[in-house]
């Protein structure tokens, strides 16, 4: 579009004087010159912008100069309207689209190249890192498949760059091994959360810690971890999972109201398991005759649950226990049983929080890990950062293998306006297919729009490879046909040309693209093609390794955990 179509008519009718001016002015100096050379092969007196008109008022019809001022003004005329004709032939549109990938002046005017160290680490661009910036780029997903180098390329050198707090998702531990002793060292708190640790040692999260006291707000709190843990399911019945919900919140408030029980997940789990039919009624007389009564809401909770028919109690209950069974675990309960980082404080500090589940353990703890990360965007989506200057930093989510986590709704849901509150997304997955078998055509839709940037590695399948294909665009081409007479026949070879439309990139040649290559695409410029990066043939990584921190080992059971 041209620049000047929606400026205003004070800015468009001197700036067209202007251009009128100079055209006239630039047609007599080239007929002066054209005039000059005709008459006196240049040899005449000096030439001015007025020697044409000169000329023509003076020798009027003269059978000599007349024939030489129209030659003159006719080669003058060709000086203005053949630039003037190559330039609108340049700037006609391709017919069939001019798909290209951005050049170096495009990628620094997007501000991918930038120098300063806040940033997302996308790639690299000839010798230089591609960097998302905090301002114009929130959040990055990366498309790629098993064994591609994400981890080289994009996780580890980011949480050797990354100077604000982070969450990873490390079910291999190589990057807790390779980066937490640097980021330890520049002044990070750093902790490693695996609650199926065999040996005990891992810091410890306890999701009930963050319930407020304030009776409002404590159920408010426990209702969304409820929430979180029993969603509605499609396609089911809802009654069971507002059932569940209901008793989440009557044994919690039961807990939280006793004092010599632990507030944890796994108390939760000891009391859900230890239900009888008269069991939950017993206890509210009890507490009612004792003078200790339960709170209104925590007995209307465990009535609504206790007054069920015995059949539809006892679905219910089956359907609790079947997500708290991972508490029986002492080893889980062990790790569930207190905080050792604040979630609160991820944007009050630096904080680095590692994942180190493993993959075998992977399937089974994706309903804690669920919680962990969806409580993670709760906290953090209460305060604005204007509103509170403590809130001094970002908190990137880099989450390696997205897919295995789960429907993360509140996080799919508030991608939008993370942002805002210093929240910034990092999801890694093999392909978007993953991402719309998980969360539907639309949702996945949405979620892909609000990622400013995309990155994408070679596909291993080629729906996937159809698609960047296709967001690369098609790009206008030459075509030659020759057509040949019959072998008997006196017709002449004849060739033709024509412009056709070709992909840029064909779905056969993204799948070939090079191993060290990376396709990128961002918000407002056209697609990158830039290079993979690998952190161990960099100087700038390489001098950051060091030895990870000691990690804490929990006995199952023992004092610290009750």
């Amino acid at each position: 579009m041209n620049p000047l179509a929606n400026a205003p008519r004070w800015v468009k009718w001197p700036l067209g004087f202007v251009i009128v001016l100079a055209t006239c002015a630039t047609w007599f100096v080239a007929a002066g010159h054209a005039l000059s050379w005709i008459l006196f092969h240049g040899g005449g007196d000096p030439v001015s912008w007025h020697t044409w008109i000169d000329y023509a008022l003076s020798y009027p019809g003269h059978p000599l100069v007349q024939p030489a001022l129209e030659l003159a003004g006719a080669i003058a005329s060709l000086v203005i309207l053949v630039p003037v004709i190559v330039a609108l032939v340049r700037c006609k549109p391709p017919l069939h689209g001019a798909a290209r990938f951005a050049r170096i002046a495009e990628v620094r005017r997007a501000g991918l190249l930038t120098h300063r160290g806040d940033g997302i680490i996308l790639g690299g661009y000839g010798r230089r890192f591609l960097t998302a910036g905090l301002a114009d780029f929130p959040h990055v997903m990366l498309a790629a498949p098993t064994g591609s180098g994400k981890g080289v390329g994009v996780v580890i050198p980011n949480l050797l760059n990354w100077n604000h707090s982070v969450i990873v998702l490390d079910i291999k531990r190589e990057n807790w091994t390779l980066t937490a002793g640097f980021r330890k060292r520049h002044g990070h708190e750093t902790y490693l959360f695996d609650p199926a640790s065999p040996d005990g040692r891992t810091h410890r999260w306890n999701p009930l810690a963050y319930v407020r006291d304030e009776p409002g707000t404590r159920i408010d709190d426990i209702q969304k971890i409820g929430s979180i843990i029993f969603p509605d399911t499609p396609g089911v019945d809802p009654l069971w999972s507002a059932s569940c919900r209901t008793l989440f919140l009557g044994l919690a408030l039961y807990v939280f109201e006793t004092d010599d029980l632990p507030r944890t997940l796994g108390q939760i789990a000891r009391e859900a398991y230890a239900d009888t039919d008269d069991r939950l009624a017993d206890i509210i007389m009890e507490r009612y005759e004792s003078g200790a009564r339960l709170s209104a809401a925590c007995e209307a909770a465990l009535t609504d649950y206790a007054n069920t028919a015995t059949e539809t109690r006892t679905s219910i209950r089956k359907t609790f226990t079947s997500r708290f069974e991972l508490f029986l675990n002492p080893i889980v309960d062990a790790a569930t049983s207190a905080n050792d980082f604040d979630l609160e404080a991820l944007r009050r500090k630096r904080i680095s929080i590692y994942i180190g589940i493993t993959p075998d353990n992977l399937a089974r703890m994706a309903p804690l890990l669920n919680l962990f990360f969806q409580q993670v965007v709760d906290l953090n989506t209460r305060e604005l950062p204007e509103h509170n200057p403590e809130l001094k930093y970002q908190c990137l989510m880099l989450l390696d293998e997205f897919k295995s986590l789960g429907k993360l709704p509140l996080i799919v849901d508030a991608i939008a306006f993370l942002r805002g509150y210093g929240v910034r997304l990092l999801p890694i997955f093999q392909s978007p297919s993953q991402i719309r078998e998980v969360y539907g055509e639309e949702a996945a839709k949405t979620f892909f729009q609000n990622h400013a940037i995309r990155i994408s590695y070679t596909p291993a399948d080629i729906v996937t490879a159809t698609e960047i294909s296709n967001e690369i665009g098609n790009t206008t081409v030459k075509s030659h046909s020759v057509s040949r007479p019959d072998l008997f026949s006196k017709g002449q070879r004849n060739r033709s040309d024509s412009m056709v439309s070709r992909a840029l990139m064909l779905p056969q040649e993204v799948m070939a693209l090079g191993v060290n290559e990376v396709l990128l695409f961002a918000r407002g410029t056209r697609p990158i093609r830039g290079r993979k990066i690998r952190w161990y043939r960099e100087k700038a990584f390489t001098s950051r390794i060091l030895p990870p921190p000691t990690v804490p080992a929990h006995t199952p059971g023992g004092p610290e955990d009750r």
